[in-house]
């Protein structure tokens, strides 16, 4: 039995095969990439929120023990509610870490 296609179809048929396949691997690659970048945000987004309910926790503390009139204006005055809504909105919780850690509030 001899096959009735030339050669030169078998070598171009060969080569997009071995194309698909190194394409595939090269997607499946991108992915995986991509997958690990979103697992590693998802860390350190965890380690910002972790940074805020730090602060948080210890605002609470400072209300339980000075009164939440006392507490509020000198929340107010190291992290005003507004610039607090602003850096979550466009930066998120890492955003807000950021700010407090600079501000030494953490």
């Amino acid at each position: 039995m001899t096959c009735s296609t030339p050669p030169s179809r078998h070598f171009h048929s060969l080569a997009l095969a071995l194309l698909a396949v190194l394409s595939g691997n090269a997607l499946a690659a991108k992915a995986e990439d991509a997958s690990e970048q979103v697992a590693q945000k998802a860390r350190e987004e965890l380690v910002c929120k972790q940074n805020v309910d730090k602060f948080e926790h210890a605002i609470d503390f400072v209300r339980e023990t000075q009164g939440s009139t006392w507490t509020s204006a000198f929340k107010e005055k190291k992290l005003p509610a507004a610039v607090e809504k602003d850096l979550l909105k466009k930066d998120g919780y890492c955003g807000l870490s950021r700010y407090l850690k600079d501000k030494k509030l953490i």
